[in-house]
Parts: structure tokens; sequence; C-alpha cells
């Protein structure tokens, strides 16, 4: 039988162990970078707070500005994260 769940803690861990979003920013830096810019906001959205975190740290190890905002509050009043990222 094949399992089609996933446990709470299997999604937590998940969450904090993902690279996907990570990938996501850093295919946007590079394809501005591509466009002769220097900057870009983006957004994160229902992301839980260790990953906004981690996202900040990574980029700031690389080298980048990095400016965390709140960029708005969804349907639900989730905080929608937007770094401003400075190369």
């Amino acid at each position: 039988m094949v399992k089609n769940y996933i446990t709470a803690a299997e999604a937590k861990t998940l969450t904090r162990t993902s690279t996907k979003i990570e990938s996501s920013m850093y295919k946007a830096i590079k394809e501005m970078a591509d466009y002769g810019n220097n900057h870009i906001c983006f957004s994160v959205s229902e992301a839980d707070p260790y990953v906004v975190d981690r996202l900040e740290k990574s980029l700031k190890d690389a080298g980048y500005t990095v400016k965390r905002e709140i960029a708005d509050l969804d349907d639900r009043k989730d905080v929608v994260w937007g770094l401003d990222i400075t190369w």
C-alpha cells in the first residue's frame, strides 16, 4: 500500500530543510543580473519565519545586502515578507 499522506512532523522537517524557495530566489537574482539590474525585491508569502531567516542568512553569507520588510498581508492576514536584495 502506498502512503498518500505526510505526518505533521515530516511536514515540519521538510519545511525546514527544503531548498526549493532558495533555488527559486537565486534563479530570480541571476535572471535580473542577466538583464543588467543590481537589485530585486523577492516576496515570500506563507513561509515559516525560520525559512525567511535562513534565506536572509544565505544571501548575506553570499555577499548580498539584504533588507527585510513586511511587504503586505494576504487575505488570511499572513505576513508577506519582502527581501530587498542588492548586489
